[in-house]
């Protein structure tokens, strides 16, 4: 593995790691303060993958697999992951309170991107 694709994939991975420890402890244990923590690392991320799209190179990375165009997609996935972060922060500082649908999915998109940047760090889209 490369270490551009090591470096590319272990940030955002670990970020969205803290963001969904902080987000699921808040909405359990109903602290706002740490729900919004997490909305807002999870904003950060897609703000990173929108910069990577624009000014990120991923055709360069040279290797048997299609590494760039999962990493596109991750960082497509990372964008959703902020758009819906940011809808239901935008919730948590209107009203002070959690919606549970939009808390829910969330997390499951965070645990679904979290998943994706494990399994390319474990090289599971190699030929």
């Amino acid at each position: 593995m490369k270490n551009d694709i090591y470096i590319m994939a272990t940030l955002p991975q670990w970020t969205i790691f803290l963001g969904i420890i902080s987000f699921f402890w808040g909405v359990i244990e109903k602290k706002i303060k740490y729900a919004k923590i997490g909305n807002y690392l999870f904003i950060t991320t897609a703000v990173i993958a929108i910069a990577s799209l624009m000014f990120g190179n991923f055709g360069v990375i040279k290797s048997e697999t299609d590494t760039g165009a999962v990493m596109k997609v991750l960082c497509l996935g990372n964008i959703l992951l902020g758009a819906i972060a940011s809808s239901n922060l935008y919730i948590q500082l209107k009203k002070d309170t959690n919606n549970n649908w939009l808390s829910f999915a969330t997390f499951v998109v965070a645990i679904f991107i979290f998943m994706m940047y494990y399994n390319v760090l474990q090289g599971a889209f190699e030929k």
